[in-house]
């Protein structure tokens, strides 16, 4: 687990190894501070690597790094942060959020341009192919746009849900359960604008990828769901099957709304 302080110190504890993208091979039951993280602003932490943004919004990682994770070139993996950089001429940008996916990680820079690195199962990196990549590489918007509004994946992801400037959703990756909002459509390797009947010309202001399936929040403020559904992970009061076409969910008892799976 990691954690910021209000003093913007980076703190981790519970099962930790360099494998996990903890900071040392000791399992501790209390928080321990990670030196020279101070003015941590945003943490995230998956499977195989942590990341940072500071208050300089500087990106560092840490963690394994032989699906090309930490962005800075390397295979070699690392229990001590180090700068995720742009280029390979090791230009650093200031970034603005990011999120780790299933051996893959996205990132927002300060203008809003999305970023992909590391292992691009099922396209999940968006570049147009299934290579690995080891630094951070620029993904546009399919509508011709240049920027995004919001990237937000969950560590089992192997898709993408997208906002670009405009509210409309794109995705990228996986379709094995309908998670595109395409049915029996193959995986995509780069950024498609959704045409789904329930998705094509309507805006959003969240959304967000989850193991099969996608969730979404439009400007009217109600939630939809589509893609697996085989556990009931809608949250449309059924379960089984899959879902191409968005399904609303009724959040008549819930006060805050937020897609994230």
């Amino acid at each position: 687990m990691l954690g910021i302080q209000s003093d913007g110190t980076l703190w981790s504890w519970g099962g930790s190894n360099v494998d996990n993208g903890q900071v040392s091979s000791q399992t501790s039951r209390i928080p321990r501070r990670i030196e020279g993280q101070e003015g941590a602003t945003h943490i995230v932490a998956g499977y195989y690597v942590s990341m940072v943004i500071n208050a300089d919004k500087e990106l560092s990682a840490f963690g394994s790094n032989q699906l090309g994770l930490l962005g800075n070139g390397s295979i070699n993996s690392t229990s001590s942060p180090v700068s995720i950089a742009y280029d390979n001429e090791e230009n650093l940008k200031q970034w603005k959020s990011v999120s780790v996916g299933h051996e893959f990680a996205i990132a927002l820079d300060a203008d809003n341009r999305a970023y992909t690195w590391g292992y691009s199962k099922s396209g999940s990196l968006g570049t147009g192919t299934l290579d690995r990549v080891y630094f951070p590489t620029a993904i546009l918007p399919s509508s011709g746009n240049t920027t995004w509004n919001l990237i937000v994946v969950n560590m089992d992801a192997a898709h993408v849900i997208a906002i670009d400037s405009r509210g409309y959703l794109h995705g990228w990756g996986a379709n094995d359960k309908d998670q595109l909002g395409m049915s029996g459509a193959a995986n995509q390797l780069a950024p498609i604008k959704l045409t789904a009947k329930g998705i094509d010309g309507i805006r959003y202001i969240s959304a967000s990828s989850g193991l099969g399936f996608s969730v979404a929040v439009r400007e009217d403020g109600t939630l939809w769901a589509w893609g697996d559904n085989t556990e009931g992970q809608l949250g449309i009061g059924i379960k089984g099957s899959t879902y191409s076409k968005p399904q609303e969910v009724d959040m008549s008892k819930v006060t805050s709304r937020r897609a994230s799976p």
